[in-house]
């Protein structure tokens, strides 16, 4: 149940009062004295301040591992092996994994990530517009990136990884929260042995991504505690999907469309993602997977408002087995559902979904959060980490 909160709504009354001096006609032109002081400019969005601002990161991010080994005799068959380190996690508005902090005066966005469940740990300063980067079509595909027509991208130097931060433009979609990705990928090769020894190649590819929200929180006492609101935006997820049988595992980035309804009286919240799946890739490049790009996503779910207990509102997905095609995929005119059921005794499924979110700007205007899907398909293993934004 949601917690209610006293609100307490203190109104005054001024009077103006003639006061003795002057009575005389003024001169055209002349000021009267000013009332009240100057007023305080509105703020226009999250960007728009004067001094230095950090926002909490409320995202998920994941890191994939994979070292590749392809040993060549002399003589004989090439034989190769493929081992893989998959971790991931989804943050809550409580315990945010990371921050923005944003530096009007040179223009600099520090993005430091902290989530040691994801196993990803990173800080970069990113100059905006020194590091923006306008990618190309192959440039998208290099860098593993999806291809957002109202985000910015900036792009800096690490060794030999390139990482990328992309957020959505304040007003494109909403204004107090922005939607954002994060994408670092670093691929090495090596080959020793010489004949009449084999040769081993070894590729280590480590890939990290992540799907978060920032921006300027509601405070408690402006959020709506009746009526109804709904919020409208965009999505972006990362999806590894893993087959069944010991195959290399693949990522896979998802975009869409999000749709936050919201009853403050009550405090239910329904969530509906629907987008489309883009290209997969294994080791840096795009290959077939049994999700082909261009595949539909929906996902359905439900949370509760509590602003004490959640910061905002949280909740799951719901089960296929409730409600059918609530959670899945399209391809052409089959839909195949997502098992994320959690574990139970004699099942087969040990999955989980999860929605954390909180509400933006004055009054509760925008509304934004972070999400998390991991179960299976026919013939795959499937985790789905993304983050969503919307206005009212």
């Amino acid at each position: 149940m949601r917690s209610f909160r006293t609100l307490l709504a203190l109104s005054g009354a001024f009077t103006l009062a003639a006061c003795g001096g002057d009575t005389g006609p003024q001169t055209v032109g002349s000021n009267p004295p000013p009332i009240g002081g100057t007023p305080t400019p509105t703020q226009a969005n999250l960007l728009d301040v004067t001094s230095t601002v950090t926002y909490d990161v409320v995202g998920s991010f994941q890191a994939l591992n994979t070292v590749t080994e392809r040993t060549v005799p002399v003589t004989g068959t090439p034989s190769g092996t493929v081992r893989s380190l998959y971790s991931g996690n989804a943050a809550t508005v409580n315990a945010p994994n990371g921050s923005i902090t944003y530096n009007p005066r040179d223009g600099i966005f520090t993005v430091k990530i902290t989530d040691a469940a994801a196993d990803v740990a990173r800080s970069y300063n990113y100059q905006d517009p020194a590091h923006r980067t306008q990618f190309s079509g192959a440039q998208f595909a290099q860098y593993q990136i999806p291809n957002l027509a109202t985000f910015n991208y900036l792009q800096v130097l690490d060794n030999d990884a390139l990482p990328v931060f992309f957020y959505q433009r304040p007003g494109a979609k909403t204004t107090f929260v922005s939607l954002a990705g994060f994408s670092r990928v670093s691929e090495n090769v090596t080959t020793t042995g010489t004949a009449p020894d084999p040769t081993v190649t070894t590729t280590t590819f480590d890939g990290e991504r992540g799907a978060f929200v920032f921006g300027q929180k509601t405070a408690n006492a402006q959020v709506p505690v009746s009526g109804e609101g709904t919020y409208n935006g965009d999505f972006l997820a990362s999806m590894v999907a893993d087959p069944t049988g010991g195959g290399r595992s693949a990522l896979q980035w998802i975009t869409g469309g999000s749709t936050l309804k919201v009853n403050f009286a009550t405090g239910k919240a329904d969530l509906l993602l629907t987008g489309t799946v883009g290209e997969s890739y294994v080791l840096g490049a795009a290959v077939a997977s049994p999700i082909a790009a261009g595949s539909g996503f929906i996902a359905n779910g439900t949370a509760q408002v509590d602003l004490i207990r959640s910061g905002g509102f949280a909740g799951a997905f719901t089960l296929n087995s409730k409600t059918p095609n609530s959670v899945g995929f399209t391809m052409g005119s089959s839909f195949v559902g997502i098992d994320f059921a959690s574990a139970a005794a004699g099942g087969s499924t040990a999955g989980a979904s999860s929605i954390d979110g909180a509400f933006f700007g004055p009054n509760a205007v925008n509304a934004g959060g972070n999400f998390r899907i991991v179960g299976g398909i026919p013939d795959q293993r499937v985790d789905i980490l993304g983050a969503f934004s919307g206005a009212k």
